[in-house]
């Protein structure tokens, strides 16, 4: 996994969100320069963390750590600009929901063709 590559599709997925590091940094546990670091690729994320990402964005981890897109296209996104960072834990939750339901319709499809 490039830590930097992860790091720069995280920071863009942040800006178009309006996410600030600091709202990110508390969301995720870290401080602000870890952050800043991470964006970087001199940081890296533990697993909790990226899976964490993934929730805040609904993404996979391999969406994430894929090669081939390195700007992942949402379908959707919250604006975080006058959010709380309480919010972003339910945000979290909504999202996870939406990913694991496209998941599962996707496995679905899969036993409609086979």
């Amino acid at each position: 996994m490039d830590a930097n590559r992860v790091g720069t599709k995280i920071k863009i997925m942040c800006d178009k969100a309006g996410l600030s590091q600091e709202y990110f940094a508390i969301y995720l546990g870290l401080d602000q320069t870890q952050i800043a670091k991470f964006e970087e690729g001199e940081f890296r994320l533990n697993v909790n963390q990226l899976e964490k990402v993934c929730d805040l964005f609904s993404c996979s981890f391999s969406d994430l750590i894929n090669h081939k897109s390195d700007n992942l296209e949402q379908e959707y996104t919250f604006n975080f600009r006058m959010r709380t960072t309480d919010d972003l834990a339910g945000i979290a939750a909504i999202n996870k929901i939406v990913r694991n339901l496209k998941e599962m319709n996707a496995v679905s499809m899969i036993g409609k063709i086979a």
